[in-house]
């Protein structure tokens, strides 16, 4: 016959077996949403990075053109370097004349 200090002790492993039996459902679930989670992260970060990359990629094709257009206009400037001068004599030139 079982009397009461039985009854606690199948109380007791009842219990304890039911713990770890949640403690490991608990660990199976928690370790499941780890891994979704850190897979969910990376996906995110790998988007983010492609993006990065393609902005970047349009940031230097936007800067080149622009220094592209610089070199032009400075390889113009060059060419008319003389005529603007000669203009700039011409006009103090007549500056002069035109003051005195």
């Amino acid at each position: 016959m079982l009397d009461k200090s039985d009854f606690a002790t199948i109380r007791k492993i009842v219990r304890e077996e039911v713990r770890e039996e949640v403690r490991e459902e608990v660990k199976t679930q928690l370790n499941a949403a780890k891994t979704e989670l850190k897979d969910e992260v990376k996906e995110q970060l790998e988007e983010t990075k492609t993006s990065l990359k393609s902005d970047n990629a349009k940031n230097k094709d936007v800067i080149i053109g622009r220094l592209d257009n610089i070199d032009q206009e400075l390889e113009i400037s060059k060419g008319y370097k003389d005529l603007l001068e000669d203009h700039e004599t011409r006009i103090v030139s007549l500056e002069k004349r035109s003051f005195t």
